[in-house]
């Protein structure tokens, strides 16, 4: 072999074990993630979804006041009720 080609394979081994290297790096973040315990975000996803559902619910609902005839399917407590129940179980506040 010459040496343009010898080091050619040197810059190749190296690139190579770079790149076994940072493989590694990468399965080892993997599994540290998967070992990880779950955050508040992913316990309670269900109730962010509940809680993004229920803003939107009342913001329709205030939107709606200004017409003729106001809603009735919630009145003032069951809102604020919801609302209390569903910032506690996302752990915005503490329950009462």
């Amino acid at each position: 072999m010459s040496i343009p080609e010898l080091y050619l394979m040197r810059d190749l081994c190296m690139l190579l074990l770079r790149s076994v290297s940072e493989m590694l790096r990468l399965v080892f973040l993997l599994v540290k993630m998967l070992r990880r315990e779950p955050t508040r975000v992913d316990t309670y996803a269900d109730a962010m979804e509940e809680y993004k559902a229920y803003l939107e619910e009342k913001g329709r609902t205030n939107n709606g006041a200004s017409r003729s005839q106001p809603r009735k399917d919630f009145t003032l407590t069951d809102q604020d009720r919801l609302y209390q129940e569903t910032r506690s179980r996302i752990g915005l506040i503490s329950k009462q």
